[in-house]
Order: structure tokens, then sequence, then C-alpha cells
């Protein structure tokens, strides 16, 4: 999903990536702003029979990191060259890197050897979070990693005090079907994308 923002500065004034101030914080024995909600295992059913795996979801929101930014860049290229053949790299990189410009919410992701999967999670207004990014590594795809990012969306910005969680999709993509599993509904007409291809979709989940 990548709904069109403004340009932003990443580092704020502080040259760090600032929590949003109705975020859950807790100061980190480093000086780094960490999510309260600690480091965590969710579980959650896959499959049609209701098979249960554990996928590990590692959150944070901390000073400025550059390689945590750019690893989420590069697995965002690499799951839209997956799903669409080609990426136009350089805006959507560009485009990637803003959303840490403001204030976060949520910052989640499941880790390993590589990074395996991230979402990032913004404030639209004092009542409506914005899931601004979720992707997996497409080796990865189907392993519950992408549910497990968005249950832990969901929770985080009702934990935050929000009244509903919207997100963007591109009309035709099949993760829909996971985004109506968990009860988002259509909250909008296809709009058309700044950089082309599929319109987009707003779907929204009150909280």
């Amino acid at each position: 999903m990548e709904p069109d923002r403004g340009a932003r500065d990443p580092r704020g004034a502080s040259g760090q990536v600032s929590p949003h101030p109705r975020a859950p914080r807790e100061e980190a024995a480093s000086g780094a702003i960490t999510a309260c909600v600690p480091p965590h295992r969710t579980r959650f059913a896959i499959g049609p029979v209701g098979r249960e795996t554990i996928a590990p979801v590692t959150a944070f929101i901390r000073g400025r990191v550059p390689e945590d930014v750019e690893r989420c860049v590069d697995l965002w290229i690499s799951a839209l060259r997956h799903r669409d053949g080609h990426v136009d790299e350089a805006p959507v990189s560009e485009r990637t890197r803003e959303v840490f410009g403001g204030g976060l919410i949520r910052f989640a992701i499941t880790d390993g050897p590589v990074l395996n999967g991230f979402a990032v999670t913004v404030p639209r207004t004092d009542e409506t979070a914005v899931l601004e990014r979720i992707a997996v590594r497409p080796s990865l795809a189907g392993q519950g990693i992408g549910r497990a990012l968005l249950l832990d969306a969901i929770t985080s910005s009702r934990e935050g005090g929000y009244s509903a969680l919207e997100l963007a999709v591109r009309r035709g993509n099949p993760a829909v079907l996971l985004y109506e599993s968990l009860d988002f509904r259509r909250a909008s007409e296809p709009i058309a994308h700044p950089l082309g291809g599929e319109p987009m979709i707003t779907y929204r989940l009150g909280l």
C-alpha cells in the first residue's frame, strides 16, 4: 500500500525519527525512544482448518537509525518488484523514506538473519491511524507474517486511543482478502496513484 503523502524530513529537529505525541513510549537506557509494548510473539490462525503458527514481531520506535529505514525501503522495493515485475525505484524509495519523517504510532518488524517483514503506522488525525506500509519478504509469503504485522498495527492503534485504522491498497491486490477477514471495509472509490498503475482504494476498520 502506498497512499500519497507530502515530503517530510525523516530526522526532525533533533535528527531523530519522532514518535507521535499520543504513541505509547518509554525512554530506553540508551536514550532511544522505544515502544512500550515489548517484543512479543503473536499467535494467529492460518489456513482453512485454523492451523496455528507463531511469528515473532519485534516492534520499536527509536532514534534515527538509517540502516533500519534503508532495510525497509529495500524490502518494499523487493515486494513491489515481485508483485508488479517492474518498479520505478528512485521515486518509490523516496516516498517510502518520507513515511518515517513524521510522528509514528508503531514501527514493527519481523526480523531474523534478514528483515522478513515490516509495518509502519502513523497518525492521520487525532482519531484515525493509517497503516502506511506493510510488506513481507516474497519468499516468506503465505506464512502468516503479514497477518501478524497487521494484527500488531490494529492493537497498537487501539491502545494508542485511535477509533479507526485505515489503509490504502491497489485495486485487484489479493491482500484485500486478508484485510476483509479482519473486518476492514471499503471506504472510498478508486483514486489514481501519483506514480501510475492500478488506482488505490481505502479500507477502514473501526477500533
